[in-house]
């Protein structure tokens, strides 16, 4: 005991941190190893790495590509700075099927790797997309049955040390979007996007899902609702669904059904496939919220023609 206290003394004097018993579990010297490397990245660059958490309602919610898309705005208007999507999907990534990538880096490689990570060892592991710029980090790959399950800790000091490295860190909760750890992974600075569309299913989860995150993260900002308008002329229509999901902030994304699936079929998200209602909607909503570099336009002004022909189609009232 006399001679625990002396070393304890020693080491103070000479500027340790912390200390670890010696009779130590493994999981006990691994919670000590992450803290550390997790003040460590945060205090290296705390004025970096802006996370934007994208949740969704339900499982199948055809909307789950918001992730994808807010992704790729952000990575081409940023072609300098570093983008990651954490892609939480299952069985499968979603943002590898949408981008046409081929994925061989996942969530569980990092966190094996997690004391030696660095922007050297991930822009050469991960898969990136060529027309965006946009890396992607998924939680499964092709399917996987096995293999994928992280600890909460690990992704916890994984996204701390993701956020030290690169500017914006999407992070695509799938499944997980009811997860109250999930949902208190980031931190009180996070942008939450909150998908929902014109079923009345996803409506009644989303409102569900709403009240959830914010009793969740009482001190945070509301989140936004990204409102997918695939028919205009139905009802209920943005305008009524934002009223009744009591939304403070929310952002009209209209595209046909159809559009979405072929963009997914394609490889080619809305936001990268040319000027669109969607694409043009959702850059004014990322400018508005600070997350596009100073000086990106919120979106040109929409061509005369453009609004007429949309207006002869009966996607304007």
């Amino acid at each position: 005991m006399f001679l625990g206290k002396n070393i304890f003394v020693r080491g103070l004097g000479a500027g340790a941190q912390d200390f670890v018993d010696r009779d130590a579990s493994d999981r006990e010297l691994k919670a000590v190893m992450l803290r550390h490397l997790a003040a460590r990245t945060s205090a290296a660059k705390a004025d970096r790495g802006q996370i934007v958490a994208v949740l969704s309602p339900t499982p199948g919610d055809e909307s789950r590509d918001l992730g994808v898309n807010i992704g790729c705005a952000l990575a081409s208007a940023r072609p300098n700075d570093g983008v990651i999507l954490i892609d939480l999907s299952l069985p499968a990534s979603d943002a590898g099927i949408a981008l046409g990538l081929d994925l061989q880096y996942c969530v569980s490689d990092a966190v094996k790797e997690i004391s030696r990570l660095d922007r050297a060892l991930l822009d050469g592991a991960l898969a990136r997309c060529p027309r965006s710029g946009l890396y992607v980090l998924p939680l499964a790959r092709h399917g996987d049955d096995e293999g994928w399950a992280v600890d909460m800790q690990d992704l916890r000091a994984l996204l701390e040390i993701l956020q030290s490295l690169y500017e914006v860190v999407v992070i695509d909760c799938g499944p997980f979007s009811r997860n109250e750890d999930v949902i208190g992974l980031p931190g009180a600075n996070a942008v939450f996007f909150l998908s929902c569309n014109q079923r009345f299913t996803s409506i009644k989860a989303a409102g569900e899902l709403l009240r959830s995150v914010r009793a969740a993260r009482s001190s945070s900002i509301d989140p936004v609702v990204a409102i997918h308008e695939f028919a205009p002329t139905l009802t209920p229509g943005f305008d009524e669904i934002r009223v009744a999901l009591g939304a403070g902030a929310a952002v009209r994304l209209s595209a046909r059904w159809a559009e979405l699936a072929d963009s997914v079929n394609r490889g080619v998200p809305l936001a990268l496939a040319g000027p669109s209602d969607y694409a043009d909607e959702l850059k004014r909503c990322l400018a508005a919220l600070d997350l596009l570099p100073d000086g990106q336009p919120a979106g040109a002004a929409e061509p005369q023609m453009r609004v007429w022909a949309r207006k002869l189609m009966g996607i304007l009232p």
